[in-house]
């Protein structure tokens, strides 16, 4: 009975720690003890000019005129507003490493100060050498879905 008990909570661990990454690519390095998803309204505040800066100049000129194509950011909000990069899902044309999203959202991306820890999900769309941002929230009836 004990050697269930310690299975099933060891499973239950797992689970909860897995479930914090939304995306494939994953990253380590932010502290993820307890934190909110943006559901039904944007709470984590940034300009979308930021984002689109910080994530063009990530990038080489090759991979800057050559990009096409969506990720999803999974990014974590702290309340004094920096940023840590859980996942991410690169539906691009070009290599996660070459993009260097890792450390430029990190040490550049700043959101206005907030109440609590939550994660920003942000799509970001790459057509014909241009940047489009989406915000999108997560609940547990309608999935993955855009906010304003």
């Amino acid at each position: 009975m004990k050697k269930i008990l310690i299975l099933t909570l060891a499973l239950l661990l797992f689970q909860t720690a897995y479930t914090q990454h939304l995306f494939d690519e994953k990253f380590t390095n932010c502290i993820t003890d307890t934190f909110k998803l943006e559901s039904d309204s944007v709470t984590a505040k940034v300009a979308d000019d930021e984002i689109m800066r910080i994530i063009a100049n990530s990038m080489d000129e090759k991979s800057r005129t050559k990009i096409s194509g969506d990720l999803l950011l999974q990014i974590l909000v702290l309340e004094d507003g920096s940023s840590c990069l859980l996942s991410l899902g690169n539906k691009t044309n070009i290599n996660t490493k070459k993009l260097n999203l890792k450390t430029a959202l990190d040490e550049q991306l700043r959101w206005n100060p907030i109440d609590e820890k939550v994660a920003a999900i942000v799509s970001v769309i790459f057509v014909n050498q241009m940047i489009g941002i989406k915000r999108l929230g997560f609940n547990g009836f309608t999935g993955i879905h855009e906010i304003e």
